[in-house]
């Protein structure tokens, strides 16, 4: 399976709407310097069809579903999370918890699960 960037590919589309759009004002202009009328007419048929199969290819990226399930994703990181606190309580008595957690492996893992699941929530954009 591949994945591709929804967002990133549905700028793009977009962006060839406008330039699409703008390819059609210039031939619709073309028709009052006296051009040949069919040609032009043709031309500006194949850039509209063109601009409609864009926006059928955004709207088709927009209904793709992502590739993984986000809640169960989360649900396994927290659950990760969880497992640190669990250890601790289970492994270590309570005035040496505070001591535990500022070792930089569980901070590290702690504080990897937060950021992992951060990433998975805003979708993997560079949003914070």
């Amino acid at each position: 399976m591949r994945l591709i960037d929804a967002d990133a590919e549905i700028a793009r589309i977009e962006e060839e709407i406008m330039k699409l759009t703008k390819a059609i004002e210039r031939w619709q202009a073309r028709k009052l310097e006296g051009s040949t009328i069919y040609d032009i007419d043709a031309k500006i048929q194949e850039l509209q069809n063109n601009r409609t199969n864009c926006r059928v290819e955004i709207r088709t990226l927009r209904n793709y579903k992502t590739a993984f399930d986000v809640e169960k994703v989360i649900h396994e990181l927290q659950n990760l999370r969880m497992d640190i606190f669990e250890k601790v309580r289970k492994g270590y008595p309570t005035e040496t918890i505070e001591d535990y957690f500022n070792c930089g492996e569980m901070v590290g893992k702690n504080n990897a699960y937060r950021d992992a699941i951060e990433i998975v929530k805003r979708g993997g954009r560079d949003e914070k």
